[in-house]
């Protein structure tokens, strides 16, 4: 590409400027969305989502004000005068408003511009009434013998509006995604220009943190395109290639939430948007078990609760022998503080015959971490759950919380959250290393401070499940009773027989 990334040439010196008329909107209403058209270029100018509200009540919307550069779907070939003329035009329209309904529920906004040359482009616009995506045909016929339409790009740029003032980091970009030779694909870096994919593109998208515009092309593809200007200046396109004097191509846009089943209905693995990570295996059956518990509950709030008593009701098998043998860790504390005064000079004897008091009384060392270490994974998943579902968006709990995916305005939880922990870390057996036991009372007020600002949900989940492990470390305890410590390491009673 001849012109620099990003940037729309100003016409040619002595070019009549095409969009010099004055400018018009066209506008189509579905049930979800409202489309606002410009006649310059034919592209579009606002999508706003009828169903999501920003912190100011106002509509959700998905295009970045364009300050002078071009609309989302604008047009790039190698030629300035070109792409200046198709992306600054005048487009005509089929109709100036189209309104959806369940009676009309499928309608196309055509817009066209005919050059005096006599080349035209052509923008089809297909909709439905129910529905977060669109469909694009874009035609261009009778165009020049010029190289540097041998392809062209179709670029939404730039990005998704970032405004983390207003709508709590809602709105920042993350890194442009694309789904290439069936692998999640993530351009990440920081510098300026364009970066090219070729092989089997399902999808290119750029995404925040709940909603996502993708591109999906409608027929065997091989190019996408990522363009960056800057840190938070991001494009996203596909490249089609010229194989006669006519362009013609078709792609379906989604701009709309990242609700997973919704996403699913697109096709083309759209859903793989949605990225968990290393616990993507399991952060999806979370979801989905949640979604199942709002249906009866009606409540997301009582919904993380219930699902938060079931894993702990999974896990309860793994979380008793945990505190079974913390316990009789414990127990044996005084035994291991004199083999360590006795051979604390000799490692290797410490070492044989801390193993042989370990076979004696049946502990494994490692018994009261393995069994948490397995638990680790689904806290995981169920935070990044928690953390990124569109469905906690402006969804109510009880009383002050009346958005689970914002924090606690009066911080009530977080601070529950910290008593609940200092409970539980007083009823954990403690360790031999003063030190060690020091640092880890210091760990409830760590927790508290750093979960202050955290998603209300993803609070509520942590407080209950502290106060469920309080319930079964108490049963517990009670149920292994009081047993005396061992007796000392001379006596005759417990004697080690070491060879």
């Amino acid at each position: 590409m001849s012109q620099s990334p990003g940037v729309l040439p100003r016409p040619l010196a002595g070019e009549e400027a095409a969009g010099s008329a004055g400018e018009q909107e066209y506008v189509v209403d579905t049930a979800l969305t409202r489309v606002v058209f410009s006649n310059r270029g034919g592209q579009i100018k606002a999508l706003y989502l009828k169903e999501y509200r920003d912190k100011h009540h106002r509509p959700v919307n998905l295009v970045v004000d364009r300050a002078g550069g071009a609309f989302p779907l604008h047009l790039r070939s190698g030629s300035e005068r070109l792409d200046w003329q198709i992306n600054f035009a005048n487009y005509q329209a089929s109709s100036p408003r189209l309104q959806l309904s369940p009676s009309s529920p499928t309608g196309t906004l055509v817009l066209s511009y005919r050059n005096a040359s006599g080349w035209e482009v052509v923008k089809s616009y297909h909709f439905k009434y129910n529905s977060y995506a669109m469909g694009l045909d874009i035609s261009i016929r009778n165009l020049p013998q010029d190289e540097h339409w041998r392809v062209y790009q179709v670029l939404w740029g730039y990005g998704i509006p970032r405004n983390p003032s207003q709508d709590g980091g809602e709105l920042q970009p993350r890194e442009p995604k694309l789904f290439l030779n069936d692998k999640l694909v993530k351009e990440e870096g920081n510098g300026s220009g364009q970066t090219k994919h070729y092989g089997n593109i399902s999808w290119v998208a750029i995404d925040n943190k709940y909603f996502v515009v993708a591109l999906v092309p409608q027929q065997t593809f091989s190019t996408a395109v990522v363009e960056r200007e800057g840190k938070e200046r991001r494009a996203i396109g596909l490249e089609f290639v010229r194989e006669s004097s006519t362009l013609s191509n078709r792609l379906q846009i989604y701009a709309g939430p990242k609700e997973i089943n919704m996403l699913k209905s697109q096709g083309a693995y759209l859903e793989r948007v949605i990225d968990y990570g290393w616990v993507d295996f399991l952060a999806r059956p979370l979801l989905q078990i949640l979604k199942y518990f709002y249906q009866y509950l009606g409540n997301y709030g009582v919904a993380i609760i219930l699902l938060t008593v079931l894993i702990k009701i999974a896990f309860s098998p793994l979380s008793h022998k945990s505190f079974k043998s913390m316990q009789s860790m414990q127990r044996i504390q005084p035994k291991i503080k004199e083999l360590q005064e006795r051979y604390g000079n000799d490692r290797q004897k410490l070492n044989q015959e801390m193993m042989n008091l370990y076979r004696q009384y049946k502990v494994n060392p490692l018994g009261g971490c393995l069994p948490m270490l397995l638990q680790i994974p689904v806290f995981f998943a169920l935070y990044y759950v928690l953390q990124d579902a569109i469905e906690l968006r402006k969804a109510p709990f009880f009383w002050w919380v009346q958005d689970l995916s914002e924090k606690d305005p009066y911080y009530i939880y977080p601070i529950l959250m910290g008593i609940t922990m200092f409970i539980q870390q007083k009823m954990t057996p403690q360790t031999g290393d003063p030190r060690q036991n020091q640092i880890m009372m210091f760990m409830p007020l760590i927790f508290t401070v750093l979960f202050l600002n955290f998603p209300a949900g993803l609070v509520i989940y942590w407080l209950v499940n502290n106060i469920l492990t309080i319930g079964q470390q108490y049963t517990t305890m009670k149920l292994m009773g009081a047993a005396p410590a061992p007796s000392k390491v001379g006596s005759e009673q417990s004697k080690l027989q070491v060879k």
